[in-house]
């Protein structure tokens, strides 16, 4: 083999040997630093830089609970902080396992007596070989106290953030004010789980798998895309009738569902009439499907995701079944409100959407089809 070899400075390879000083290569070399930096930095997920392995707790489906913070069954001045794994990075020095074999109890700093603040509980990780002014040497719990009447404290440098918890003046009774604050870290290409906070944050490297709890996504470098679902045609919503819809000339506003759309997802808006009917022949309804942002109430003036003409032959149909696909880059992220509504044509004055009637049954329904 020819060629000119040049040195990694600032690296190391995993594992290696160095020369005893009588020219054999049977001298340890690795340290601590380096099955950090170089092994543990290889197998976990990185952050934002590439190379910086992402802090979090190591949650598997057995231990979901991982490192969760709560108050006690009998509140007091303590949380609760179940037992659990989590990767704790530091600058320099990679990534360090935190380890806790058992639910601790820790006890929080005493409220003021002048004011609210709100506390931060961390996982740290002292390492007194490497950082000489550390509290402690090994995992430990850290409680940072936030300014009195102001924001939250800033997470120390190092620390894992686990939770926010609320302390009101002169109240040293913890119990419900806790908010659970961990972000989840996992092995590099493995399909990572998500929950919380986490669901909003970016993916850090490209082609990144995880699971939300009801999808498997792919970070495709600017967006989460969804790439399984837990079941095909997940239904969100249906609405029976047990009364007719009676319409007019006049828009007539009918059954409505709420729900949450997902970003890059699809979702079929479908109305299945069991029969319908109106007083002139020939004569036709006039459908529509609408939307509204929150929980609404729909009107007439609410966006218009579709429409469809129905025929009424006669003045009586047996039914049919109208849909539109619509997707949430249409719909928004945050919480909707679609619905239908049905009104007569110029020559029919008035009719109905049969509802309870024996076979005649009027549906209305959101369904998932990504």
């Amino acid at each position: 083999m020819a060629g000119t070899a040049t040195a990694v400075t600032s690296g190391d390879a995993i594992p290696l040997l160095d020369d005893n000083g009588s020219g054999q290569y049977i001298k340890g070399r690795n340290n601590a630093r380096d099955i950090r930096v170089g092994l543990l930095g290889a197998l976990w997920q990185v952050d934002t830089d590439g190379f910086t392995t992402k802090p979090g707790i190591i949650a598997q489906p057995t231990d979901a609970g991982s490192l969760f913070v709560s108050g006690q069954v009998s509140p007091n001045q303590t949380v609760l902080i179940r037992k659990g794994r989590a990767i704790v990075a530091r600058s320099g020095q990679g990534a360090y396992v935190f380890v806790s074999e058992q639910d601790q109890t820790v006890n929080m700093p005493a409220a003021s007596g002048a004011n609210f603040r709100t506390d931060v509980v961390c996982a740290a990780v002292g390492d007194l070989a490497t950082f000489g002014g550390d509290a402690a040497h090994g995992p430990f719990w850290w409680v940072e106290q936030g300014a009195l009447g102001g924001g939250v404290p800033a997470t120390p440098t190092g620390m894992l953030k686990l939770a926010e918890v609320f302390r009101a003046a002169n109240d040293n009774t913890i119990s419900g004010e806790v908010v659970d604050k961990r972000s989840v870290t996992g092995l590099f290409g493995a399909i990572n789980l998500v929950a919380g906070g986490d669901l909003a944050a970016a993916g850090t490297n490209w082609g990144q798998l995880r699971d939300t709890g009801s999808a498997i996504e792919r970070w495709s470098g600017a967006v989460w895309q969804p790439i399984q679902d837990y079941g095909p045609g997940k239904l969100l919503g249906r609405v029976r009738r047990t009364t007719n819809l009676a319409y007019t000339n006049t828009e007539t506003i009918g059954d409505n569902i709420t729900f949450t759309p997902r970003t890059g997802r699809q979702y079929r808006i479908e109305l299945n009439c069991g029969s319908y009917g109106g007083n002139n022949s020939p004569s036709a309804i006039q459908g529509r499907f609408r939307s509204v942002a929150g929980t609404g109430p729909i009107t007439a003036g609410s966006t218009l995701r579709g429409q469809f003409i129905m025929p009424v032959p006669n003045g009586l149909s047996q039914g049919g079944s109208w849909h539109t696909i619509t997707d949430a880059s249409e719909l928004g992220t945050s919480q909707i409100t679609v619905g239908y509504s049905a009104q007569g044509t110029a020559g029919n004055t008035s009719g109905s959407l049969v509802g309870s009637a024996a076979n005649h049954e009027t549906t209305f329904s959101v369904t998932d089809v990504t």
